[in-house]
């Protein structure tokens, strides 16, 4: 600022140098130094450090996390079990396989469905084994033949329940196999025996 000037010279046109101290008041006391800042003794302590952004973030995705888990395994955890139910029928229904080519062989032969005191067969316990209680052969009518497994098993969906097994002969005497009925749930059924049964 190239205009400024000291106030002492513009006092007198300012009028300041007329205005004389009032003799009545006492004069006034030099200022007191401020007393000597005493020294701290106490060190500054560290500043306090809040939580990190990776540990915030970490946090809410922990948080998230848990309801987004337990949705999965209230799908998953029945789909598993659903799963092992079906491989314990198709293990009892692999074991007794062979039955449908012996009742076929049977039935070119003699011209009728086998019964488990027939020839070659034996009595319903006597199938017994793993995942299956008995497994019954016979049929109400001369055809279709049939052979019924109840599974045996410590899964109290599938114990006790029977999957039965239907077979009719095609032109050439090879029997074709569905297998639709008995009271086992759908759920646990291999795919080919799901099909409703087609009443030949």
């Amino acid at each position: 600022m190239a205009e400024w000037q000291p106030l002492s010279r513009l006092a007198a046109e300012l009028g300041l140098d007329a205005i004389a101290p009032d003799p009545h008041l006492p004069t006034p006391v030099p200022g007191v130094p401020p007393p000597p800042a005493r020294p701290d003794t106490h060190a500054a302590g560290a500043p306090r450090k809040g939580m990190s952004g990776c540990v915030i973030a970490l946090l809410v995705a922990a948080a998230l996390a848990v309801p987004v888990l337990a949705i999965l395994a209230a799908i998953a955890l029945p789909a598993y079990q659903d799963y092992t139910l079906r491989a314990k029928v198709a293990q009892g229904i692999a074991a007794n396989q062979p039955l449908q080519g012996r009742i076929g062989e049977f039935h070119a032969a003699t011209g009728r469905c086998p019964e488990n005191d027939d020839e070659g067969f034996q009595a319903p316990e006597a199938y017994a084994g793993a995942q299956v209680a008995e497994v019954r052969i016979g049929s109400v009518r001369k055809l279709p033949c049939e052979y019924e497994i109840r599974f045996a098993s410590d899964a109290a969906r599938i114990d006790g329940e029977t999957l039965r097994f239907k077979g009719l002969p095609d032109e050439d005497g090879v029997f074709e196999w569905t297998c639709s009925e008995g009271s086992l749930d759908h759920r646990f059924r291999p795919r080919h025996c799901r099909a409703s049964w087609d009443g030949r």
